[in-house]
């Protein structure tokens, strides 16, 4: 009996070759990260939710790095507020700001969108 003609073999090498084809396709998928800093955003308005932590707190920390007005909408202002002198420290952009946003409530959703209406 021929190695190749085991089951046992043809099973294993089939999920192999689905693990290895998945591993591709996920790094694929995932694209490349975007590192141009000679791109601007020099007088650009961004809010960004949940951006005391996490992909939130990069995505601030890029933008402030190229000069965007952001504005940090967050349900806990004390975590903004520290995540906020985090990135102005080391963005030097002091155009960085603090409001606060529960994206769970309506109520203070409509309370940001009319803070920032009459803001500007």
């Amino acid at each position: 009996m021929s190695i190749f003609r085991s089951k046992a073999v043809l099973g294993l090498s089939a999920v192999g070759t689905l693990v290895g084809c998945g591993a591709l396709l996920k790094d694929y998928m995932q694209g490349a990260r975007f590192q141009r800093p000679d791109i601007r955003a020099d007088g650009k308005v961004v809010v960004i939710t949940g951006a005391n932590t996490g992909i939130g707190k990069e995505t601030a920390m890029a933008l402030a790095r190229r000069g965007a007005h952001v504005y940090m909408a967050c349900r806990d202002l004390k975590k903004c507020e520290e995540a906020r002198q985090e990135i102005v420290l080391e963005t030097q952009n002091g155009q960085v700001f603090c409001r606060e946003c529960d994206l769970a409530s309506l109520q203070s959703v409509r309370k940001f969108v009319k803070q920032w209406v009459y803001a500007v």
